[in-house]
């Protein structure tokens, strides 16, 4: 997982790494686990409510796992 320097200070920066792992532990069972993935966190999800950061993640794997 990647977060930029775009993204904001280390605070930020970290806590979206948070919610990111979380995502990730929440919905482990569904996740193929052979796979890696691999995430690079965006300036605009700093931006997002953990709903929706969740959503539009969830989404972007099951795109993948297609």
């Amino acid at each position: 997982m990647t977060v930029t320097r775009k993204v904001g200070n280390a605070v930020r920066r970290n806590r979206l790494k948070r919610q990111v792992r979380e995502i990730f532990r929440r919905h482990s069972a569904s996740l193929n686990p052979g796979w890696d993935i691999v995430v690079n966190v965006k300036p605009e999800a700093a931006r997002m409510a953990y709903s929706e950061m969740e959503r539009d993640l969830l989404s972007a794997i099951g795109r993948a796992m297609r």
